[in-house]
């Protein structure tokens, strides 16, 4: 008997502590953030440091069109400006 009503408290107990899940977000609900990247082949070239520079003469260089790029990683870092 004695073992009965623990199993039997066990069980309740358990079902007890048990919750609910919350729902998957819907696309009504669920964030939305969208980055649009926009390329520009005529793009002032950088350097290293990220300032303007010129291609050496001797050197050759290519302008490329982006059709279509995906990303897959995106770095949201601070800033002095942000």
């Amino acid at each position: 008997m004695k073992h009965i009503s623990l199993l039997l408290a066990i069980t309740i107990l358990f079902l007890i502590s048990c919750k609910k899940e919350d729902p998957v977000p819907t696309s009504e609900t669920a964030p939305k953030l969208k980055f649009k990247f926009k390329f520009d082949s005529t793009q002032v070239r950088l350097g290293n440091l990220g300032k303007p520079t010129n291609i050496p003469s001797g050197h050759s260089g290519i302008s490329p069109i982006f059709n279509r790029i995906s990303s897959h990683y995106l770095e949201l870092a601070p800033s002095a400006t942000t």
